[in-house]
Order: structure tokens, then sequence, then C-alpha cells
């Protein structure tokens, strides 16, 4: 019987068979292997404490809109909305990953949950300050519009209050702002404007409603808005170059009992999007399909930023990735507010988009009007009931 030696077909004369791979080096291979493999596995099952947020979709924001038949007037061109990708509770090698990847930022979990009310989770506020966001665009919009809208209400409900902030140690989530500076508060958009009537750094006495308890009165120092590691908040630190619009007390409030007339029934429905940074695509889609022509002049403009029933748009996060989403999307031109226009030009270098910033929703308009949007119908029409 032939053994296994005699039956290897023999190599041409003068070679010899290329000598087998030491056994501690096939060991420590397979050593590495399987903590690879280990790490992979584990991977799946380990969470980290920390949250991913990555590049999202542009998605034409009238795909939300839904105005009445007769009244609408569907654009050719696109006014995006942007989002970013959420991840909670990533894994380590989720971790790694993220770390490299420039257009991802790894965020602690405590960070992320910092801005939310006690008794709510992340989605569940998201979801509210979506609500909130919607039902605003619409309002600004009709006004801007010329349509008399009322709004009612029994102040301005405290939905939470910023750490160090003016309002640190005097006001408390569920207290009711019922007057500032003496003068009476019914709705957010009165306090907002009774707030910004003062300067920062004024004394000025709030009486609010509490939870429980009797009325009482705080003195507060009015303070200003500045913008940390991408993230707004207020504060009393002294700035000269501190405007009265930036004027605040470092609390996010929401009108108590909140109730709108509407002329014009205009529903927005964003699904699943959460939180409050597409209010100004809002305003304008809704003011698109309300007007004959072309808002954008038939171009596709990424648009980010949240709006207040005062017109005046305000930052958001996220706006590096939201960049990105407009890159990807092949959009020309991009409209962010003014704390995060740096940031957004930085991403978009060496890239053929135009990145605008806009403070108010009139200049939004105007702006639009520059790139050959046609703006004739809101220009025409004054805002009213505001």
């Amino acid at each position: 019987m032939d053994t296994i030696e005699s039956m290897v077909s023999p190599g041409p004369p003068g070679t010899e068979p290329p000598p087998a791979p030491p056994r501690s080096w096939l060991r420590r291979l397979a050593v590495v292997i399987l903590v690879v493999i280990g790490l992979v596995v584990a991977s799946t099952y380990i969470h980290l404490p920390y949250d991913a947020i990555s590049p999202g979709s542009a998605t034409p924001v009238n795909d939300y809109i839904v105005a009445p038949k007769g009244s609408a007037f569907p654009p050719k061109g696109k006014v995006l909305l942007l989002t970013v990708s959420f991840r909670e509770e990533i894994s380590p090698l989720d971790y790694l990953v993220s770390s490299i990847d420039g257009d991802t930022q790894v965020i602690s979990k405590k960070d992320i949950n910092a801005g939310v009310p006690k008794g709510q989770n992340l989605t569940q506020y998201n979801r509210q300050l979506m609500d909130d966001s919607e039902q605003a665009a619409v309002v600004v919009a009709l006004r801007k519009l010329g349509y008399p809208v009322t709004e009612t209400g029994d102040g301005a409900f405290v939905l939470q209050v910023t750490k160090a902030g003016p309002s640190a140690n005097h006001l408390t989530a569920g207290d009711t702002i019922t007057s500032v500076g003496g003068l009476p508060v019914h709705t957010l958009e009165e306090a907002t404007t009774t707030i910004r009537s003062h300067k920062p750094g004024d004394a000025v006495p709030v009486t609010v409603h509490p939870g429980r308890g009797p009325d009482r009165t705080e003195q507060l120092i009015v303070g200003h808005r500045v913008t940390t590691d991408g993230r707004p908040t207020c504060t009393t630190s002294p700035d000269p170059a501190a405007q009265a619009a930036d004027a605040c007390l470092g609390v996010v409030i929401q009108t108590r009992n909140q109730n709108f007339q509407l002329p014009v029934k205009v529903k927005i429905d964003a699904g699943n999007i959460g939180g409050p940074s597409a209010g100004l695509s809002f305003t304008l889609g809704v003011i698109d399909q309300l007007t004959p022509g072309e808002l954008t002049g038939g171009q596709e403009v990424a648009v980010t930023g949240t709006i207040e029933l005062d017109g005046s748009v305000g930052p958001v996060g996220g706006v590096k990735q939201k960049t990105a989403a407009a890159l990807a999307a092949g959009a020309r031109y991009f409209l962010v507010p003014p704390d995060e226009y740096n940031e957004a030009v930085a991403r978009a270098k060496g890239h053929n988009l135009t990145v605008l910033k806009v403070s108010t929703l009139d200049e939004a308009l105007a702006t639009l009007g520059r790139l050959g949007g046609d703006v004739s119908v809101v220009s025409a029409r004054p805002a009213s009931g505001q």
C-alpha cells in the first residue's frame, strides 16, 4: 500500500518543500482570531452610556404638509428638511467606528438627557418639541401671509430651567409665569416679547403660579444667549456685545392651555421625526404651498432652524451632520441659524454648497428672493395678528 508521502507529487529537481509555520505562530494567530471574534460577539451584548449622531435624510418638506384643496399651489422647487440619525447606547465597536467617522458625533447619555424634563423620556420630549414646532410654523406662516391668527392661554408654563442660568434656584419646572416686569403674561409670545424688552443685566420681577401653593414673585437678572460647544444656553456673565434681542431668563416655556384660531386649516405631520429644528423649513414650506410662484426659484434649498412665534430663527443641534445630509442630497444652498453658520461652512468647504445664515423668517424670505425665488406675494402682504 502506498504511504501518504509516496502519493505526493515530487517538486522540480533541486527544490525543497516550504517549511511548515512554527506551531507557536499558529497558536498566536488562533488567539488573535478568537479575541476578535469575542469582541465582535461581546459588542452585540454590551452597551455603553453613549449615543451617536450621524447624518440623516434630506426630504422635501412639502411631503409632510397638507393644505386645503383650492388653496394649495404645489411647488416644483424643494425646501429640504434635514434630519440626523440617532443611535442610543452604542456598543464598544460602534463607539470605535463612530470615533473615527468625522461625520458622527458621540455624546454621553448624561449630556443627551440633560435637557429632558422630569417625567418624560427623550423620545416623548422630542415628539412634544416637534408638535410645538409644527403648530408654530403654521401660525407664523399664516400670519406672514396676512391671516389673523389669535392665541389664548393662561400664562407661560415652565418646562425646564437652565442650570446656572438666571432662573436657577428661583423657578422650577411646573411653575407658570403670569407676569414679567409688572406686565401680564398669557402666552409664550407675550412672555418672550416682554423679556426681550429688557436689557441683559436688568433686574426684573417675575410673578409665577406654582404647581402647588400661593403665587410668588421672584427678582431675576435678565441674561443673554450664548452658544457653547454647539449648544445654546442663557447666562448672566458680562458681555458688552449682548443685545436686547438676546435677552433671556434661562427657561424653556410654552403657553399654558394654548389655543389658536386658524383661518386656514393646514396640517403638518412629520411622522417619527422629533425635535424643533424643522420649524423654519415647515414655515417656508407652508408659505410655498399657499402662494403661487416658486419660493425657491425652482431650486433645492436645504433649511434648518427653529421658529418662534415672533418669526425669529433659533439654533439647532447636529448641524455638521445636517450639512453632510444636504451635501448628499445635492442641495445648492443651505439656510442655517447664525450661531451654527461657521460649523456648517467648515463642513461644506470644498463642496458646491453655499451656506447662508438667517436669524428671522423675513431674512430667510429675503435670501430666497436674492436666489431667484418669487417672494412678491409674501412681500406684498404684511403680517397681522401678531
